[in-house]
């Protein structure tokens, strides 16, 4: 029986990468259990692809592949010149329509255990008066003075209130790729994401949250990869920018926000 069709949309692609737009609750490779991933969907037309970097699997938006490791290569050379802008509803509102949460973050990636040890030991040593807490536990991560620095630009594009609350929609930028930096930083600075079950307030969103029923608006991360921007790896001269439209579970949400005022 032939595979079904890929939903997953092409966003761009070339002689040496594919850009697609990664749905909500779509891991982007293989984990435990069975289930479909973004390589699987787009296997059968585009053969094996190498992610270049990570989108949660909440997540949604623009997720770069590379066709092979030459690719895979040069991208991740080029990599710490991306600029990554990514689409955030978050319940609160900064003082500032602009600015940087800039606040060290200490990650516990589960395939990386000895890197947390190796943090705390070395923070520990050249500050022995200091009481460390205790490191996030592993596939989390925390603001930790035992973190490695790091800065999350943001921008608020617009505000509402409902429920009680004010509820913003923000531009955020990572300088860095802090696993789930975005979610702790955001959460740090006292605006985490509507949804978040790890470092929020809600693991769903609901209409009472706006003061309109009980009906269930939203079950994961409220975070799109909206665009990224990168000069291209094999062809330097050639500035790529990618944008993935706002997923509709999202857009619904906006909507119905927007309904409120």
């Amino acid at each position: 029986m032939a595979d079904a069709p890929s939903q997953v949309e092409v966003l761009f692609q070339d002689d040496a990468f594919v850009a697609v737009a990664k749905p909500p609750d779509l891991s982007v490779h293989s984990g435990p259990g069975a289930g479909s991933h973004v390589l699987r969907e787009v296997k059968a037309r585009f053969g094996e692809l190498l992610p270049v970097h990570r989108l949660d699997k909440q997540a949604s938006g623009v997720l770069l592949l590379a066709r092979n490791k030459a690719a895979l290569k040069t991208a991740q050379n080029v990599w710490e010149r991306a600029r990554k802008t990514y689409w955030a509803l978050v319940e609160g509102a900064p003082s500032e329509a602009t600015g940087v949460i800039d606040a060290p973050v200490l990650d516990h990636r589960s395939e990386k255990p000895e890197r947390v040890r190796v943090a705390m030991d070395w923070h520990r040593k050249n500050n022995p008066k200091l009481e460390l807490p205790e490191p996030p536990s592993p596939g989390r991560s925390a603001v930790h003075p035992a973190g490695r620095p790091t800065q999350t630009e943001f921008e608020v594009r617009a505000q509402f209130s409902a429920g009680g609350k004010t509820w913003s929609v923000l531009h955020v930028r990572p300088r860095q790729g802090r696993l789930h930096q975005i979610r702790v930083h955001l959460a740090h600075a006292g605006w985490p994401l509507a949804v978040d079950a790890f470092y929020g307030t809600r693991s769903e969103l609901r209409t009472r949250d706006w003061g309109l029923g009980d009906d269930v608006l939203l079950t994961r991360v409220p975070l799109h990869a909206l665009k990224l921007e990168l000069p291209h790896p094999m062809r330097p001269e050639v500035q790529l920018s990618i944008e993935a439209p706002l997923a509709a579970d999202l857009a619904g949400l906006l909507g119905s926000l927007e309904a409120q005022r």
